[in-house]
Order: C-alpha cells, then structure tokens, then sequence
C-alpha cells in the first residue's frame, strides 16, 4: 500500500461531502423517491469513480472560464496540500496506515459478525411461505423487518388484521425494490471509509428513502388511509433494535416519515432537479483530474526528457557515484529553465519522497541515494520546468517525462 491509496480516500470523501449537500440542498424535500434513491446510490458510486479518472489538460483547458476556475482552483489547492502533507511525512504515514488498517478490520468483523448472525437467526427460524416470499417469526427477539426474501415477523405484537396487512405490504415493498443491497453496499463503503461522517449521513437518507417508498407503496393501496398509517406508525409499537442490514419498518424518523405521507406530490418540474448532477459530476471530475499533473495551464511536453549528466533517461541504470557526481537534472533544451521535480525510493520498506525547487538535488536526496542498494530504484517525477520561446514571453510551465533509474 501507498499514500496514493490514502490520496484516493480523501478525494472520495470529497466528493461524497459535495453530493451530499447538492442531495440536501435541491432533492431531499421532493416526493420522488425512487429517483431520490438513484441519485444517492449513483453519486456515491461516482464518487467512488472519479477520483480515478484522469482527463488530459489540454482537452479541457480552452473551455475552463475565470468563474469555473475559482471553484476548481480552491478545492485542487486543498487536496494538492493534504497529498503533499501526506508524502512529506513518511513516520506520520506509517502510522495513519496502522490506525486505518485496525479500526477497518474491527468494523469489517463486526459487519461479518452481523451478517452471520443475521444468516444463523434465519436459518434456526421456523419459516412459513407468504406470497412468494418467507417469514420467520422473532418471537419478539428482534422487531419485524425484511432481509431479501425475509420477512422478520415480530409475533409477539398484539395487531389488528388492518396493521399487519399495512405492515406486511410495507416490507414487502422492501423485498420487492432489493433495498437489502443498497444497505449492503452502504454498509462495504462504511468500512473503507469509516472515518468520513458523510457515508454515515449517505446511509441515514438512503434507508429514509427507502421508507417513503414502502410508505407510498402502502398508501397506493387504497384500502388504507394516510389517517390510519400514520395512527400505526404513531403507536411505535415495535422496538428500534434490529439489524443494520435488514430494513425495519419503525427505522426511519418518525416524523419526517410522517411529514412525507402528507406532504403534496412534487411536481413533474421537480425531476428536472436530477439534472443538477451532471454539472455537479462534471465540477468533481475537473477539480480531481485538472489536479493530477500538478499545476494549472500544463502543456503536453511528451517530446522533452529530463537528463542526468547527458543522458536522456526512460529506465536506466546508474552507479550512485554516477548520480551524485552529476548532482542534478537537467533538460535536452536551453529554452527549458527546471524549475521543480520529486524523487522517489523505497528504503527499509518505507517509500521516501522528497522535493527540489529547482534542478539541484537536496541534500535529503543525497543522503536517500547513498542509501539505496545495488538493485534499487529512484524514480524521478512531477518534473516541471518554464520555457521561453517567441509565442511564450513569460515563459509557461510544463510538465517533462519521468523516469526511472535503477542502481548499478
């Protein structure tokens, strides 16, 4: 593992935070639900997505406007400085790494013993076939609530015929739309990211959603009263102790869920506010992207190498006498002024970095060469230097080719 793992998490958590708030901002309120329950599983797969994505500059470059760049820019300059932070501090990161790894692996068992549980409390059960689907009596061990195909049934609740058919139809609502896999997935995504407090708030709106929908599944039947569901949710009859995979029908809030069932349908206006995720999607993709060359404005450069003491390298070998008599890099053309370049190796089973404002190597980097043996790599990257021509007074920055340099 490496600290561009640790990158990806915190680009991911970022993006999770933006959706989240264009969710509560522009959808949260409306009465489509299914849709509501889309955007929330697509936009945290997404997510999940871009971070990964990358989109050369000079493709989007012409069509980036002042106004859209004071929104990337921001967000590029703090994911730029907690990846920096996170390569300048190899002790710090040996540590993070270890906290992340426990607690990933304590919430990982404890989802696995859950889910075990959950299996062996089904399998123990007597079930009875309802309606295509199972149903397995708690016999008041756990309240009534729906995992896949099963129905959990609470029997020890005294119920009139009207709130067990209301409440039968309410979980099976939850069978039906496979609601069991968005909590599962939610659940996966609470273990890579257990320290990111929106997967939690994900999670809460995506099961809220999932009852309205059983709710309005309920209510379309019109056998039953909006006055009558409420009147059944109101009595809180059953407990709110259950499993965190299964969907139990007094889960959500209480009031909110109420406030649903009364509230006028949205309009069909309202499902244009879907729309709002593609320019939001967009924002995400140009803020991480636009950052992985390490600059605004780069030019592509693909033609122009950096050089150690003449040589144009790709993936060479170099005696460490060799590399640090040279002392520097340099570039294949005068009109190239270096400006910055990082190094890399891997000493002890740690990977050090370390930076240079300028072609010469720091004195950190020759103490990291004098320790790497015969075999080892020094990888040279993020190599940035200006250049002067006639259509480029000022000299723009560019991004030259890495290369590798294994130790003789």
């Amino acid at each position: 593992m490496n600290n561009h793992f640790l990158v990806y998490l915190l680009e991911a958590s970022i993006c999770q935070l933006f959706f989240y708030f264009v969710y509560i901002l522009f959808l949260k309120k409306e009465t489509y639900f299914n849709l509501n329950r889309t955007y929330l599983l697509c936009s945290v797969l997404l997510s999940l997505l871009i971070p990964s994505i990358q989109i050369k500059h000079e493709a989007i470059q012409p069509y980036i406007s002042v106004p859209l760049q004071t929104i990337v820019e921001p967000i590029q300059t703090v994911t730029n400085m907690v990846e920096d932070k996170i390569e300048s501090r190899i002790d710090v990161l040996f540590i993070l790494w270890i906290i992340y790894i426990v607690i990933a692996a304590f919430v990982l068992a404890k989802f696995i013993y859950q889910f075990f549980r959950l299996m062996l409390f089904i399998r123990k059960g007597e079930i009875s076939v309802l309606n295509r689907h199972y149903l397995i009596c708690t016999n008041g061990q756990y309240p009534t609530s729906s995992f896949f195909g099963y129905i959990l049934w609470d029997n020890t609740v005294s119920l009139s015929d009207k709130e067990i058919e209301q409440i039968i139809k309410h979980e099976m609502a939850h069978i039906n739309q496979f609601h069991t896999l968005d909590n599962l997935l939610m659940e996966l995504l609470g273990i890579l990211f257990w320290f990111n407090p929106f997967v939690y708030l994900y999670n809460k709106k995506l099961k809220e959603v999932h009852e309205h929908i059983a709710d309005n599944e309920v209510l379309n039947n019109k056998e039953f009263t909006s006055h009558d569901y409420e009147v059944l949710i109101n009595k809180q009859i059953l407990n709110n102790i259950g499993f965190q995979l299964s969907n139990n029908f007094n889960m959500s809030n209480l009031k909110n869920r109420i406030a649903m069932i009364t509230k006028s349908r949205s309009g069909k206006i309202a499902r244009l506010k879907l729309t709002i995720a593609i320019p939001a999607a967009a924002l995400m993709m140009l803020s991480f992207s636009y950052a992985k060359e390490g600059g605004p404005n780069p030019k592509s450069s693909e033609n122009i190498h950096a050089i150690i003491a003449g040589n144009d390298f790709q993936v060479e070998k170099m005696s460490k006498g060799e590399l640090l008599a040279s002392g520097e890099l340099q570039t294949d053309n005068r009109k190239y002024v270096l400006k910055s370049f990082r190094m890399t190796t891997k000493l002890n089973g740690l990977v050090m970095v370390e930076d240079a404002t300028s072609g010469v190597f720091t004195q950190q980097m020759r103490s990291m060469i004098k320790k790497v043996k015969s075999g080892g790599t020094i990888v040279f990257k993020e190599i940035q230097a200006q250049v002067f021509d006639d259509n480029d007074k000022n000299g723009a920055i560019v991004t030259l080719a890495g290369f590798t340099i294994t130790i003789k």
